[in-house]
């Protein structure tokens, strides 16, 4: 009997050593798996890439196309004036003279708009000239509502802006 146990024992050591090849062949396999999808991945990112600079290419292309196009369209076509010359051809052609080319004038408009009046004590005053705290000191103090208007004109922070209406409540009354 001696035989058959060591047979066992010998059949559970090839089974457990089957086991840990097959354990260790699926973690192979699934390295490859994985390095092959990085490879792919890598692949398909170069290829955008690729197909990126290409289309960028082309936009730029266009876009120098368009450009030289409305040049062509904005620029005053020139026509070269030849002068005629009254002497008789010799045997020999004579040189052409070059071209002369008349300067484009340019158009000036009939009217102007006046220019808008300046303050006549210099720059006005305006609160994104001030830090918060200040501004809203500067508005509260204001006594007048043109005044106040001049003042907070395009401001953006929120801080002065909520204090805008109480301001203009008090000079209505």
């Amino acid at each position: 009997m001696a035989k058959k146990g060591s047979k066992k024992e010998s059949n559970k050591k090839d089974k457990k050593k089957k086991e840990k090849k097959s354990i260790l062949a699926k973690l192979k396999v699934g390295k490859k798996k994985d390095a092959k999808k990085k490879e792919s991945k890598k692949k398909d990112a170069k290829k955008k890439d690729a197909k990126k600079k290409k289309s960028k290419k082309k936009d730029v292309k266009k876009k120098a196309a368009k450009k030289k196009a409305a040049k062509k369209k904005d620029a005053p076509k020139k026509k070269p004036v030849e002068k005629v010359t009254s002497q008789p051809e010799s045997s020999a052609p004579a040189p052409k003279p070059k071209p002369v080319f008349k300067p484009a004038t340019k158009r000036v408009p009939a009217w102007k708009p006046a220019p808008k009046p300046k303050p006549a004590a210099g720059q006005v005053d305006h609160s994104s000239n001030y830090k918060v705290h200040e501004a809203i000191k500067k508005v509260r103090a204001i006594k007048n509502r043109d005044e106040l208007m001049v003042f907070i004109k395009g401001e953006k922070r929120v801080t002065i802006t909520k204090v805008i209406p109480a301001a203009l409540n008090k000079l209505k009354q």
